[in-house]
This record gives C-alpha cells, sequence and structure tokens, in this order.
C-alpha cells in the first residue's frame, strides 16, 4: 500500500534479466483492463490542469518521470545561473531535475538540431542507462505531427557491463475494430495508441555504446506480448492472425488528440532463442489472462495462469503446455464492488 493509498500486486510473468531493468505487470482502464497496467517507465508531458501545448522552444509545458515533475537543471556560470546546457554531435542536449529529488539521476532531454526530433536519457547512480523515444516507435505522438510527442516511452537499457535490453511497441492500425455507426464515424486518421509488443534481453555479444543496436538475432531471449495474433496451441514469436479488438475500446484526449485502446493483452509468451536447443525459438513459458465484465461492461482482469511448455526431443516440435502449470490466481472481488 503506498502513500498514494493505491496497492500493488505482482505476478511472476516474464523475468528479464537483472533485476534493475523494469516491467513487471503489477496493480486504469488498459490494454490488461480496469486497474492493471505494466510497471514501465515514460517520460511524459504533464496534463492536469491545462492540455499541453507542445511548444517546447518556450518551455510552456511541464514533464513528468515517475509521478514527478521535471525542471530544468541549473549550473552558475560568470557568477549567474544558467541552464544545463550543450551541443552534443549535432544534438541540443539539455539537463533537467525532479522537482523533489530522490532517484538521483542524470536526466537528459536530446533535440535534433536538424529535425528537431526528441529522445530522452536517464543514467542512474548504477550507472544504468535508460533511453526514452530513440526511435519514432516508441513515441506516443499526434497522428497529424509526429513532433507533438506526448509520451516518450521505454526504449533500451544499458549497463557498464554491456548488457541490453530492447523494447519493441506495436502502433494501433484499426485492425478488426468493429464496423458499428460509432467507430465507422470516428476521426480515423486522429487515433493512435502504442502497445508493448517484444522485449529482447540476454544479448549475446556485450554491447558497447558506439555499437548499433542489434536485432532479434543478436538476443538469446524474446518475451512477447500476445494480442491475439499468436496460435492459440502453438503459438510462436511471428504473428500468425490479426490482433483481436476488445468490446469496450475506450478514448483518452488528456494529450489533445485521441488516444484510443482497442485492445486486450491475453498472453504474454517467453521464448529461449539457444542455438543449442534443437527447436529456436522455442517457448518456456506463457502467462494467460482472462477477463470478464460486470453490468458496466468494462473488462476486468479475473484470472492469471502461469504454464510451463515443454518440445518433442524426436519431433523437434512444441508440445504445448505441460500438467504443471501455478494454480490460477483468481482476481473476482468478494460481493459487490460500488464504484464511485
Amino acid at each position: 500500500m503506498s502513500h498514494h493509498w493505491s496497492s500493488c500486486l505482482t505476478f511472476p510473468s516474464a523475468k528479464f534479466a537483472r533485476a534493475q531493468y523494469p516491467v513487471q505487470l503489477a496493480v486504469r482502464p488498459k490494454p490488461f483492463g480496469l486497474g492493471w497496467r505494466l510497471s514501465e517507465t515514460a517520460i511524459i508531458r504533464k496534463y492536469r490542469g491545462a492540455l499541453p501545448t507542445y511548444k517546447d522552444g518556450d518551455e510552456q509545458d511541464t514533464f513528468l518521470f515517475s509521478g514527478e515533475e521535471l525542471v530544468p537543471a541549473l549550473v552558475e556560470q560568470d557568477n549567474k545561473w544558467q541552464r544545463a546546457r550543450q551541443d552534443v554531435d549535432g544534438y541540443r542536449v539539455d539537463q533537467f531535475r525532479p522537482r523533489h529529488e530522490g532517484g538521483w539521476q542524470r536526466i537528459e532531454r536530446w533535440q535534433d538540431l536538424s529535425t528537431n526530433d526528441v529522445f530522452w536519457r536517464t543514467i542512474t547512480i548504477g550507472n544504468v542507462q535508460l533511453w526514452y523515444g530513440y526511435s519514432a516507435e516508441s513515441r506516443l505522438s499526434d497522428p497529424e505531427n509526429p513532433l507533438r510527442v506526448f509520451e516518450w516511452k521505454l526504449s533500451h537499457v544499458v549497463d557498464d557491463r554491456g548488457n541490453l535490453i530492447r523494447y519493441r511497441y506495436k502502433r494501433e492500425n484499426r485492425e478488426e475494430v468493429s464496423p458499428l455507426l460509432s467507430e465507422k464515424c470516428r476521426h480515423t486518421s486522429n487515433c493512435t495508441q502504442l502497445y508493448l509488443k517484444r522485449v529482447w534481453y540476454g544479448v549475446k555479444t556485450p554491447y558497447k555504446p558506439s555499437d548499433s543496436l542489434p536485432n532479434i538475432d543478436g538476443f538469446l531471449f524474446e518475451t512477447v506480448f500476445d494480442y491475439g495474433e499468436h496460435d492459440s496451441q502453438f503459438p510462436t514469436p511471428d504473428e500468425q492472425e490479426s490482433w483481436s479488438a476488445r468490446a469496450n475500446p475506450f478514448s483518452d484526449f488528456r494529450a489533445g488528440f485521441d488516444i484510443r485502446t482497442y485492445r486486450l493483452c491475453e498472453r504474454v509468451l517467453l521464448f529461449h532463442r539457444f542455438d543449442e536447443l534443437p527447436l529456436s525459438p522455442c517457448l518456456v513459458s506463457a502467462t494467460h489472462l482472462t477477463y470478464s465484465s460486470d453490468e458496466s461492461g468494462i473488462s476486468q482482469l479475473s484470472d492469471v495462469v502461469q504454464k510451463g511448455h515443454l518440445w518433442d526431443e524426436e519431433t523437434r516440435e512444441n508440445v504445448g503446455s505441460s500438467q504443471l502449470y501455478l494454480p490460477t490466481a483468481c482476481l473476482e472481488p468478494r460481493g459487490k464492488v460500488r464504484y464511485r
């Protein structure tokens, strides 16, 4: 229970190398049902009190990191306090600090002087670098103006020992969306959302900052978030179908444009990619998420089951889930729940 009177429950879905690297399924409606979200970090524009203006040249917006407001860092030069700013390889790098310091991280905003693209980097006291919105794939922005970025999602994480984790996202494309009048009349060009799709970790060769980011062939582990695109019995990392549309989509306009969520995550799949395995990639575990809804029609996470998977040594094929798996975690509340 936190000081904000909110509780947190964590399920052992996919464990990533080294504990300092986020993402876990922990306890808003989101792709995991009402009240559940991934504990991933991001840098976002403050929207409480007023909508973002996206006028970064005038610094009219406030940025949030881990719930804390960011303020420009200052340095003393010639007996005057000035912004901590420098130009590095065609980028303007501005330093920020939380209004209430607690994590002792170095926070930098990198702006490309030629294209005005912006991404962020934080460096922890343990010398772990976290990059946010490093590419357009990890930026939640206005579909009509990509420079109006509302949220910079975690792109990759690097430490001083050569470990690397990459996060890949899938953008909303309205596949399988209901043809109801309410959806057909929606302004489709001004509707967007980003879903965490893949996490690659266990890099084969120690990564150096001067290296280019490796693709999946450079990693030993892959976690895949299934929104209905993967086979129900013998899933692979490749998508085999269109993703499913939820029965109760919803929109969030606090960014100044329509962030609409059409999907529900059905499974979290963990694959091993070792050359020594007869089957590679090999599915080793899956966390199944089941949802229910009451008279309000809101999807709520009700059951969580984690299963282990086996492969047949003779056929070199996945034979599905084993009979040994964690008991179902039932999340249905007892008695009536009052919504206020």
